[in-house]
């Protein structure tokens, strides 16, 4: 109970991870598969139909899915963010690089995804309590293969969560990742909260480590009593779904 107390007392400002966290993605270990044979082929289609290039006459359906999978999958620089890397296939494919159509053909990957998303069930209420009680609620988020923030946060809408965040950030749209502390000093910077009134709330020993990378209180969601690493450090508290975090918050403030 003295460790909720004291992450109870010192953090108002309560920062979220996303997927697994809040949301369940439902491809671990597929998003490969997914990204080769369901998102690029309909990537792929929209790109023929929109231009008019003469440069994809001359390659074949195999060796354009191969260049698709490269530059976003396999990119040079892991932190290149997804529009940056649609940019490089049109550039290549001598098409246009235009931002209209890089956000279509970025909104192939955003709708495949809704089949597959669900949310956890302690989510919204556990939300709605940490909102009612005056608790600041943030999120930051590594996307999947850097996508820009509107992917995200269309996932959050559909659930209606987005609507209980004061501030929401994504690694696409800063090409940085966690467990890069710099994601939480932007969190903090372009929030203009206080850090010591800040805590990390995720469900991965990357999360963890996120936290006390910048030095601040960690809350590790472990809904399926995973053991830690050895090598990860240990999260300021442990809790086996979210409905306890708003449960201890109610006790303290």
């Amino acid at each position: 109970m003295d460790e909720f107390y004291e992450l109870g007392n010192m953090a108002k400002f309560l920062v979220f991870d996303l997927g697994e966290t809040l949301l369940d993605f439902n491809l671990e270990g597929r998003w490969h598969d997914h990204l080769q044979w369901e998102v690029i082929p309909e990537m792929i289609m929209l790109v023929k139909s929109d231009t008019s290039s003469k440069h994809l006459k001359n390659i074949s359906e195999e060796e354009l899915r191969l260049l698709f999978y490269q530059k976003i999958a396999q990119p040079p620089n892991k932190l290149l963010s997804m529009v940056t890397r649609i940019e490089d296939i049109l550039t290549y494919l001598s098409i246009k690089p235009i931002s209209s159509l890089i956000n279509r053909i970025i909104s192939v990957f955003e709708r495949s995804l809704q089949p597959y998303v669900k949310i956890y069930p302690d989510v919204v209420d556990s939300l709605k309590f940490l909102r009612k009680n005056s608790n600041i609620l943030g999120l930051w988020s590594n996307t999947p293969w850097q996508s820009p923030g509107f992917v995200s946060r269309s996932l959050m809408e559909k659930f209606q969560i987005a609507k209980y965040f004061d501030y929401m950030y994504f690694s696409g749209d800063f090409e940085v990742r966690k467990p890069n502390p710099k994601t939480m000093e932007i969190v903090l910077e372009q929030s203009g909260q206080k850090k010591e009134e800040m805590a990390y709330i995720g469900n991965s020993e990357l999360d963890i480590i996120t936290g006390v990378n910048f030095n601040i209180p960690t809350v590790w969601i472990n809904r399926n009593s995973e053991q830690l690493s050895p090598s990860c450090p240990t999260p300021t508290i442990e809790i086996n779904s979210l409905t306890e975090l708003p449960k201890v918050i109610s006790l303290l403030h």
